[in-house]
């Protein structure tokens, strides 16, 4: 299954949600190993959005980030401009994980918000 890098952080807090419920143990399974796989291209991600925020943002004496209420600052729009284009690139990429589509009705009778089954979107098909 393909899946878009930006999508992964959505996916990942739509399963933190579920893998809290009483679901049935194949389901919980399927969804154990692709909280696996995720995670890795998560990781993945992070470091390269990182390396993309070093290249473009304001660093301090010790190589780190400047960040102000936690947000990163840059030396000017060009620079915060450049970040996003590139950033906008990274979470278009697509990756491969070795898992396919579920049911919806695998998911038994629980209840989930609209945001919940918004970030599981990708892993789920309609039967």
């Amino acid at each position: 299954m393909k899946i878009v890098l930006g999508s992964v952080r959505g996916i990942l807090e739509a399963l933190v949600v579920i893998v809290k419920e009483r679901i049935p143990v194949k389901t919980a399974y399927w969804f154990s190993k692709t909280i696996q796989q995720l995670q890795s291209e998560f990781s993945a991600y992070e470091d390269a959005r990182l390396t993309l925020a070093k290249e473009h943002a304001l660093i301090d004496e010790k190589g780190n980030l400047v960040l102000k209420d936690n947000v990163i600052q840059f030396p000017n729009d060009e620079a915060q401009q450049a970040f996003v284009d590139a950033l906008e690139g990274l979470n278009e990429q697509e990756v491969e994980i070795q898992m396919k589509p579920i049911s919806i009705d695998s998911l038994g009778n629980i209840n989930l918000s609209t945001e919940t089954m918004i970030g599981l979107g990708p892993l789920l098909k309609e039967e």
